[in-house]
């Protein structure tokens, strides 16, 4: 049986008796359709069911980001591989590089 924790004060039944549950206190067992309604309702809370949807959140950003970096790292490399060859002036090539908006120098009016 899942441990549950109340959120707010939650009045149950145990053993025939009503008792006032505190928020942050062990909810006593309960069944099935009142743990199921009070976790509807937000009074309670199961922390390790928490725990366990942090963690598939936390793999699917870090997929999502391996994913981005890959990506970036495709588009990094076709920008370059297409980027035309920059002339010295000396008339040789120099290596092909790659410039984006914000590496080149802005134009200054005097």
């Amino acid at each position: 049986m899942p441990k549950f924790i109340a959120l707010v004060a939650v009045a149950v039944m145990v053993g025939g008796v009503r008792t006032l549950i505190q928020p942050g206190e062990e909810v006593p067992e309960l069944s099935d359709h009142d743990a199921k309604e009070l976790m509807a309702s937000g009074a309670i809370k199961d922390p390790a069911e928490e725990a366990a949807k942090e963690r598939a959140i936390a793999r699917a950003e870090s997929k999502a980001t391996a994913e981005f970096e890959a990506e970036r790292k495709a588009v990094q490399a076709a920008t370059a591989s297409t980027a035309p060859a920059e002339v010295e002036p000396n008339g040789s090539q120099a290596k092909a590089t790659s410039t984006t908006q914000a590496n080149k120098p802005a134009n200054k009016k005097k």
